[in-house]
This record gives C-alpha cells, structure tokens and sequence, in this order.
C-alpha cells in the first residue's frame, strides 16, 4: 500500500507546513495561548485529515471490490464458454 502510506506522508508534511505557518503569521503572544491555539488547530486538523484519509481509504476498497467481483464475473463466463465449446466438440 505504497500509495496509501505516500498520500498519508504528504498530508502529514502538510500539517506540519499548517502549524509552523500557523505560528508565524499569529505574531507575537504569550506562548502559553500560542501553544494552546497551536495544540487546538493542529488537533482538529489532524482530526480532519484521519477522517479524509479513512473516507479516501472506504472509497478505494470499495472500487477494488466491485472491480475483484467484476473481474470474477467474467472469469466465470470464460470457464462457463469453454466448457459449453468442448461439450459441443464432443
């Protein structure tokens, strides 16, 4: 799942990239509210990110499944084909 663990890499360099931008364009304040500000965004941006990235997820297994089930589908008639041309042959 190279792809999953990639996209899960890039959207945490992104949280990374929001809290350090987050604290630089909020100035100068006592570090204590910053730090809470801080810890406040970066925890409901997290949140976010694990609710995109489990619904990301769903919708993917999702389309592989339909995809394995379409694929069985057709294998089947293949066999179903086969075996109706050899009783006809024979």
């Amino acid at each position: 799942m190279t792809v999953g663990k990639n996209l899960l890499a890039i959207m945490a360099t992104l949280a990374i990239g929001a809290v350090l931008g987050i604290t630089y364009f909020l100035g100068p304040r006592r570090s204590r509210k910053l730090k809470n500000q801080i810890v406040k965004t970066g925890s409901e941006f997290s949140d976010e990110l694990e609710s995109k990235f489990k619904e990301l997820q769903e919708n993917i297994n999702s389309k592989f499944e339909m995809v394995r089930e379409e694929a069985n589908r057709i294998a089947e008639n293949g066999r179903l084909k086969v075996d109706h041309s050899a009783k006809v042959k024979v």
